[in-house]
């Protein structure tokens, strides 16, 4: 009987009425409202922790505390290696400290996750390009220590 009632409370609370499954692309979409998964299904609670702990970054990223960010969005991938919107806001905050190669690769993984979502598709691509000027207008240093773009 015991073994039943540690069953019975761990199961995962029902909510009351229907889980918010729109799509909404990031100019959209506000602090706490979940994201929807693929298909427009519910999303899991692994996917809902994780975009609790992206809204969290994202507070972070917009006080400029880009360490901090990166550190968060990398807890939300770790929850859910599967949201794209993880490795979007990850990028992003490390384009913020010049690590383009890397935001980048991250962009690249983000694309993959989010093809089926026009909105942060286009906001993938849109970064994507800002890296790539980004990279372009970094100097190069020369043993002059003359500043040389490229």
């Amino acid at each position: 009987m015991f073994g039943f009632f540690v069953f019975a409370c761990a199961k995962e609370p029902k909510t009351s009425g229907p889980r918010h499954t729109s799509k909404k692309g990031p100019d959209v979409m506000k602090p706490g409202e979940p994201v929807p998964s693929k298909k427009g299904e519910p999303l899991s609670p692994r996917r809902e922790a994780s975009q609790r702990i992206v809204h969290l970054g994202e507070g972070y990223l917009e006080k400029n505390e880009f360490d901090k960010a990166i550190q968060i969005f990398q807890e939300a991938i770790n929850v859910d290696s599967e949201n794209g919107i993880a490795y979007f806001y990850l990028a992003k905050a490390l384009h913020k400290t010049q690590a383009y190669d890397d935001a980048y690769g991250l962009l690249e993984r983000a694309q993959v996750l989010l093809v089926d979502d026009p909105e942060w598709s286009r906001q993938v691509a849109d970064l994507k390009a800002v890296i790539e000027e980004s990279k372009q207008a970094q100097p190069i240093a020369k043993p002059t220590g003359q500043e040389v773009y490229y």
